[in-house]
């Protein structure tokens, strides 16, 4: 064989190990317990792909790396565990929400156990560990580390897992599996059929150099409805937030405890406003504009004489509108000023339930609306026909607002322009798309 041909031969095997090893694929079907009602299938090499792609395409990102003079102890969990292609987290039906369950194969036992003591795990049992502070449990069987976001208070849920699991044998079926991975995307979350949907759903999250994309496609049982209607905004709001009202039955599965929760954050009941006879309801947020406001504090000095002082604040307001459209909107007024979250001043009907910001209400026939005096209203440019629509310039918040968010939360938006998320009807279902675009330069959307 001559030089060609072994270049030839060479080259075709490069060629299928880099196939094989970027993008050939393999899942466990033991995984999953089969009782789970939701399941996450993170795509490791496409994501890795995706990655290597950014990189490659953005050199000005490139860094020059040093090696470090001292020895790094850290534990790689590359050495730890086995990175499958597919990563399965998955919830347990009738389990709290903030339980998750996957499932890894263990590849070296040494350095797993020194990981345990590094991040500070403490035995509770045989082959059981536990770190009460980052709410995480393991547990070890035959070579297999299932990790679950459970602590002592709650690990009989995990006893469920670990049974059904490792003793009974019982996995989700394959044909689930495959759906999460015919889904082809980055990151798939499937809903298996429940009170609300009629059918499995699969939220699919895509990203590349420029965007993260969200889409779903739900299925609800007949009972489930949601009317549509078109609303006209501007796309330049700060914020701009639609949603149509919900029939009797949709609106039952929002429990007596989140309503509660709702319901002290607004400081009067939802059910006082969320009626049936009601159309859709709208929030936008223009701007924010800047105030100075002064108050005045008085201190003595040493005979007592009373001395007056001033201190002045710069105060940023945000320009807001939010109104409710519906048949009955008469009774939602009646009922505020009932509440007495309506004081009636000589500049309108005084909104008390906002306190930061003066916000006054206003009513007609079928529309009411608070929004505070400073408010301007602009022209409207764009226009949507749906259930829901939430649309946010993040690029354009005030920088000095950010930094009352959390730092992982700042951190994460940092890059980011907007965040588009719309649900409309598709004949019997319900279609809902998202996107999260990133401001315009090579840095990435997401950091690893």
């Amino acid at each position: 064989m001559n030089k060609k041909k072994w270049v030839l031969v060479v080259l075709l095997l490069l060629t299928v190990l880099g196939w094989y090893k970027l993008f050939y694929k393999t899942y466990s079907i033991s995984a999953v317990a089969q009782s789970a009602d939701a399941i996450v299938a993170i795509d490791v090499k496409r994501i890795t792909n995706t990655v290597i792609w950014q990189f490659i395409t953005t050199p000005s990102q490139w860094k020059i790396s040093r090696n470090s003079s001292s020895k790094d102890t850290a534990i790689n969990w590359k050495d730890v565990i086995e990175l499958p292609d597919y990563i399965l987290a998955f919830h347990i039906k009738n389990q709290p929400y903030n339980i998750w369950y996957t499932k890894f194969k263990l590849k070296n036992k040494s350095s797993f156990e020194k990981a345990l003591k590094q991040y500070q795990f403490i035995p509770i049992g045989a082959n059981e560990y536990t770190n009460e502070e980052m709410d995480i449990s393991i547990y070890i069987n035959n070579g297999e580390v299932l990790l679950s976001t459970t602590t002592t208070q709650n690990k009989e849920f995990t006893q469920l897992v670990i049974d059904e699991l490792f003793t009974q044998k019982k996995y989700s079926s394959k044909e689930t599996i495959r759906k999460l991975v015919n889904a082809k995307s980055h990151v798939a979350l499937l809903f298996t059929p429940n009170i609300f949907l009629n059918e499995d759903a699969i939220v699919n999250l895509n990203f590349d150099k420029e965007k993260i994309n969200i889409s779903s496609i739900f299925t609800p049982k007949p009972m489930y409805t949601f009317k549509e209607s078109t609303f006209e905004f501007s796309s330049n709001s700060l914020l701009s937030m639609y949603f149509t009202q919900p029939n009797r039955t949709t609106y039952s599965l929002l429990d007596n405890t989140s309503k509660e929760k709702i319901s002290k954050v607004l400081n009067f009941s939802t059910d006082s406003i969320f009626l049936l006879s009601n159309k859709n309801y709208f929030l936008t947020l223009t701007n924010f504009t800047n105030r100075v406001d002064s108050a005045i504090t008085y201190t003595y000095d040493d005979e007592f004489n009373k001395i007056e002082k001033v201190v002045t604040n710069n105060v940023q307001e945000p320009l807001y509108k939010f109104s409710i459209t519906g048949d009955s909107v008469n009774k939602i007024y009646t009922y505020w000023k009932k509440l007495k979250v309506i004081e009636q001043t000589a500049n309108g009907n005084l909104f008390t339930a906002l306190p930061f910001v003066k916000s006054y209400c206003t009513i007609n026939e079928n529309k009411v609306e608070i929004k505070p005096t400073t408010y301007k209203e602009v022209e409207t440019n764009s226009s949507f026909k749906g259930i829901f629509y939430l649309q946010v310039l993040v690029a354009n918040i005030p920088k000095n607002l950010l930094n009352y968010m959390p730092e992982p939360i700042k951190n994460s938006i940092n890059n980011i322009a907007d965040i588009k998320l719309t649900a409309q009807n598709k004949k019997n279902t319900i279609e809902v798309n998202g996107i999260i675009q990133k401001k315009k330069n090579d840095l990435p959307i997401l950091k690893f």
